[in-house]
């Protein structure tokens, strides 16, 4: 049952801070609805200087805050989970008003100190040792199977695969780790074409970070391809329904949110490796650690077996919380 507040408001056990990126979104919701608690959503906005600044410079924390009202103390709750740069901001914040009032949980590396939050959830590839880590081998995600049911459900009216295997391959983006152009992902289309070939049907979806020009690639690939489609509804998001009906996943590595997603969803996992922008790189290390554990494979022909997530992390640690918070 909802609790109210003396003034007849709903009360909510958390807010979930982040600076507004779709996978931040998701790990924030993820590990506070594996909590069980009730939350609300809440975007961080900088002024000028500080949302170029690097984590650490934190002067006059209240006044970067562009949306400082959002913040208020008087109205926060007893849990603040956060997730990216920005959002250390609020944190920070809204602990030196409250204190011990408030539990700060921050989820990735927040290239800060870890004594300045309660608990910090981050993955092993950042290395990230302390009293209140919680290491994970997979990014918190929002993954369960009642989602990846209802998702099935409302995929229906939008797409019903004729042919099997269903390949989904989800297309990433430009990041700091990663080359992502057209020339790079030439052999993609090739790989995906010998897949089609087989008999598999494959379903192209490409992110927000996806370039046009990529877009366009595969859109006319798909266009020369049989079995082959790309997704062009801008009105439907399939992603988590095709997660959730696909038989495996083709992925580019620019992303460890959308690798976890996919490895937390139980599907066989193939990672499309990029050009990689520095030699050694966090994802790199993340993608490594998935191979060696079988998790997940490179994409290359014959298809290797993947091995299955034997559990949810993301409730894993959930639970670890729980007992100390």
């Amino acid at each position: 049952m909802s609790k109210l507040s003396d003034d007849g408001s709903l009360m909510i056990d958390a807010w979930c801070i982040t600076e507004g990126k779709q996978g931040m979104i998701h790990q924030v919701h993820g590990l506070a609805q594996a909590m069980g608690l009730t939350y609300a959503s809440r975007q961080v906005k900088l002024r000028l200087p500080w949302h170029y600044l690097p984590n650490g410079c934190y002067p006059l924390i209240n006044y970067a805050i562009a949306n400082i009202n959002d913040f208020s103390p008087k109205h926060c709750p007893r849990i603040i989970i956060t997730c990216g740069k920005r959002s250390i901001f609020a944190s920070l914040y809204l602990k030196s008003v409250l204190g011990n009032r408030i539990k700060t949980i921050h989820i990735q590396n927040p290239q800060i100190a870890t004594s300045r939050f309660d608990h910090v959830v981050a993955p092993q590839h950042d290395a990230l040792s302390g009293e209140n880590v919680i290491s994970t081998r997979f990014a918190i995600n929002h993954i369960t199977a009642t989602l990846l049911t209802q998702s099935a459900d409302a995929l229906q009216k939008h797409f019903k695969p004729y042919t099997r295997p269903l390949t989904l391959v989800i297309l990433g983006g430009t990041n700091r780790h990663f080359h992502f152009t057209t020339a790079s992902l030439t052999s993609l289309c090739q790989s995906l074409t010998t897949l089609c070939m087989d008999g598999g049907e494959c379903v192209v979806v490409p992110s927000r970070r996806t370039p046009d020009d990529v877009c366009e690639q595969f859109r006319t690939w798909a266009e020369q391809t049989s079995n082959a489609h790309f997704w062009t509804d801008g009105n439907f998001n399939p992603y988590l329904g095709l997660l959730a009906i696909c038989d495996r996943v083709v992925i580019t590595a620019d992303s460890s949110s959308m690798i976890s997603e996919s490895i937390s969803a139980k599907k066989p996992t193939y990672i499309y490796q990029l050009p990689a922008k520095r030699q050694h790189n966090r994802l790199m290390r993340f993608i490594e650690m998935l191979f060696v554990d079988k998790l997940a494979q490179p994409l290359s022909f014959p298809l290797t077996p993947c091995r299955t997530a034997s559990y949810s992390e993301t409730e894993h640690v959930a639970g670890q919380l729980l007992s100390q918070v």
